[in-house]
């Protein structure tokens, strides 16, 4: 799905959570990313079907998910995004909440973590945005087993 806006200065565009208690990292033409309210687990809706799957973040996940942050916000500052800064700030409090999520602490010290929602990926001519969509393209087609019953 795209959409088309014209947002004015001190407007900020967000995206909505896949579910209640998620947190959205990433949203493109190709793929929306969020994270749970515990820290645990991340989501990825296909843009193009639809469909969510779900991956647990743990000790070998949490590299991955810190190169696609990285890649998501070397993407929002070469575009010239308005709200990089503010991007980089939701996804490194996510990032520093899994990583302490993942050493230990437990799920209800961080279930009332509110690090805000990040605005969407724009169009541009850079190519790193299909490049973190193909990333997580290859996250699904590796951890595909991971689909969300019912999807």
């Amino acid at each position: 799905m795209k959409y088309v806006a014209s947002v004015g200065e001190g407007m900020q565009l967000s995206v909505a959570p896949t579910f209640h208690g998620f947190h959205p990292i990433w949203a493109s033409a190709g793929y929306q990313v969020d994270i749970c309210n515990n820290v645990d687990d991340v989501i990825i809706r296909d843009g193009a079907t639809g469909t969510l799957y779900r991956m647990p973040i743990t000790a070998e996940f949490l590299p991955v998910l810190g190169a696609l942050v990285s890649d998501m916000n070397g993407y929002d500052a070469h575009t010239a995004s308005p709200w990089a800064e503010h991007n980089q700030r939701v996804r490194s409090a996510l990032l520093y909440a899994a990583t302490r999520r993942v050493q230990g602490a437990k799920p209800q010290s961080l279930n009332m973590f509110e690090p805000g929602s990040v605005a969407p990926a724009l169009d541009g001519s850079w190519t790193l945005a299909p490049d973190v969509d193909r990333a997580i393209a290859g996250l699904v087609e590796r951890d595909g087993d991971t689909r969300i019953p019912g999807q």
